[in-house]
């Protein structure tokens, strides 16, 4: 019987406690609406059981916070708000009311987002790291040891025509912003990077799905402060001159004094 977490649906191994691809304490049991929290107390109570601190990820629980980028929710007298900071120091309220289970939920499934990039940014690092020190070699010693002389020879031809079909296939990302399972990722002359709340830019390996159609999931080739993200130009891995024809992102912003109702994370 195949163990899948009922938030993320990721493959596990027997006997987690804590799904390690985004958080889920106790992934394997229950049903997952009933272990989704109804309360503040719930939600802070999931909160204290992450690996990571919430409020590294800019989310606070029965509080009001004026950070940039900070999410989160706190109530007045019996009516719950739930926020979203701008980075340039406006506000939305994603919600405003007196049901407290819809207003938990939606930082309930913001939080499990955060996580989950978190989670995937980590990874993709350590995926790289390993496709840099064994991939190459590890392929060759396959080569060598599973033929002889005339296999060997074969396998060069196979190898050298595969290559020379990769290097004129227009398989290449356009360079720009891609959004992929509620993540956003940059593509830079085929290299891939993925924005993590609290370390900025990484660079990773993508899953097979988003590199072998990553035009369904081409953002904009511009930044905009609308993905609530940092300007990939202002990343360490920034390489002018690409080809990618980005502006120069300069956008008039002018915060709004009244707070909008925007039910959009």
């Amino acid at each position: 019987m195949k163990r899948i977490c009922k938030n993320c649906q990721s493959r596990l191994t027997r006997g987690v406690k804590v799904c390690p691809y985004c958080g889920t304490v106790d992934p394997l049991s229950g049903d997952k609406d009933s272990e989704t929290p109804r309360t503040v107390e719930a939600l802070k109570s999931f909160a204290q059981n992450q690996p990571v601190p919430v409020k590294k990820l800019r989310c606070f629980i029965g509080e009001d916070s004026s950070e940039p980028l900070a999410f989160g929710i706190f109530s007045e007298g019996d009516e719950f708000t739930v926020f979203k900071n701008k980075a340039v120091g406006s506000r939305e309220i994603v919600y405003r009311g007196k049901n407290e289970a819809e207003a938990v939920e939606k930082v309930y499934q913001r939080l499990q987002k955060e996580l989950m990039i978190r989670r995937s940014a980590q990874v993709g690092v350590s995926l790289h790291e390993f496709d840099k020190n064994t991939k190459r070699s590890t392929n060759y010693k396959k080569v060598l040891a599973s033929a002889g002389t005339l296999l060997c020879a074969a396998a060069v031809v196979v190898l050298g025509v595969f290559s020379i079909v990769s290097l004129f296939s227009p398989k290449t990302p356009k360079a720009g912003y891609y959004n992929y399972n509620g993540s956003y990722y940059y593509s830079q002359n085929g290299n891939w990077y993925l924005y993590d709340v609290n370390e900025g830019w990484v660079d990773v390996i993508p899953d097979d799905k988003l590199k072998n159609n990553s035009s369904k999931y081409f953002n904009d080739s511009s930044y905009s402060e609308n993905y609530d993200i940092k300007d990939f130009r202002d990343s360490e891995y920034y390489i002018p001159d690409l080809g990618d024809h980005q502006g120069n992102g300069d956008v008039d912003i002018v915060p709004s004094s009244e707070p909008e109702i925007d039910g959009d994370w």
